[in-house]
């Protein structure tokens, strides 16, 4: 069960919006008069993909930019292979001792370098103090995402420290074990992010980007509505056809029905035959389990906060955001929005008893 299926977004009184394709669910898009439509030249859609090994890395993340989803490369990836892609304008993500022999080792930066500190545990001041350290030694050619938080006031931390996004909630993916492990985490995912709006105060405030507890398109834009900027999404995307790693067949239940039809005084009829049947899928797994661990090739293996399932294969990519696109618009149109800032944040969400 998602953390959201208990909540409902309350339409609008009224709307004037006529169709949802007045709704634009993109960040930096514009309405082209010559063509009479919205350019996506720039444009991403609120949506990361999260840094997981199998989902994305050097050899797919097109396939994601494609679609103006925001891939970040995992630290399963090799360090100068993210270098490289880093300075192509792609989002990495870096491990906390990787990000401050960065800091520490890099002189400067002439192009915009945006940089995913990929931990758990966003909670260490000693992560705080790098960043500040950082933004203060690049300025604004350097883009930071750090994570994760569940605690209100570190959010003004960050935003002392002129962060760029905060990833929040701990212990809610689907490959976590955080708050099993531990008793760490996000209780009421939706009361937290409703919260948590409250302390950004302003627009210059970091960007919020809810990591973890998404299963479905329903999940994203109830995020959204509750005030999340961004969303990052695992589980959605290693269900894709294009997400990276080897495929792995299964044997799973299948329910086969054969009809008979009616023949002379013999009526028609149905047999259900329970079979299985063979079906793609892949491993899904967090980048704290063992086996992350190692393909980042780490030379102690700690006590996994993770866990590893097959997932099956169920769609393409164009399949997943033909949908969300359907949906975000249709959401938006209720609340009488017509672009993201008149969306985020703005609805009134209400329980709705499941």
């Amino acid at each position: 069960m998602s953390k959201f299926d208990k909540y409902v977004i309350t339409p609008n009184e009224f709307t004037t919006i006529k169709s949802r394709s007045e709704c634009n669910p993109y960040y930096d898009a514009f309405y082209s008069e010559m063509d009479n439509k919205l350019n996506l030249e720039n444009a991403t859609l609120p949506i990361f993909v999260s840094p997981m090994a199998c989902i994305v890395n050097e050899f797919n993340y097109m396939e994601f930019i494609k679609r103006k989803l925001i891939p970040i490369i995992p630290r399963t990836v090799d360090y100068s292979k993210r270098l490289e892609l880093m300075n192509m304008g792609i989002w990495v993500a870096m491990g906390l001792s990787e990000f401050e022999t960065f800091v520490n080792n890099t002189e400067l930066l002439s192009t915009k370098t945006s940089i995913c500190v990929d931990l758990a545990n966003g909670h260490m001041l000693h992560l705080i103090k790098l960043c500040e350290k950082a933004k203060l030694k690049f300025g604004n050619n350097l883009v930071l995402m750090v994570g994760n938080v569940a605690n209100y006031d570190v959010y003004r931390l960050y935003k002392g420290a002129k962060i760029d996004y905060i990833r929040c909630a701990i212990g809610t993916g689907g490959a976590c074990l955080t708050t099993t492990i531990t008793g760490v985490g996000v209780g009421d995912l939706l009361n937290f992010l409703t919260n948590l709006k409250f302390k950004k105060l302003d627009i210059n405030g970091p960007k919020i980007v809810i990591d973890g507890g998404i299963h479905s398109i329903r999940d994203i834009i109830i995020a959204l509505a509750a005030g999340a900027d961004y969303v990052m999404c695992g589980k959605l995307f290693a269900k894709c056809k294009e997400a990276c790693g080897e495929i792995i067949e299964k044997q799973v239940p299948h329910k086969n029905t054969i009809y008979t039809p009616a023949e002379n005084d013999k009526p028609a009829r149905i047999v259900e035959v329970n079979d299985y049947e063979f079906r793609p899928g892949r491993m899904y797994y967090g980048m704290s389990t063992e086996r992350a661990q190692a393909e980042m090739n780490n030379s102690v293996i700690k006590p996994a906060e993770g866990k590893e399932e097959w997932v099956e294969i169920e769609y393409t990519l164009d399949d997943i955001i033909t949908k969300f696109l359907a949906g975000i618009r249709s959401a938006m149109s209720y609340c009488n929005a017509r672009e993201l800032d008149e969306f985020i944040g703005k609805p009134t969400i209400n329980y709705n008893g499941c």
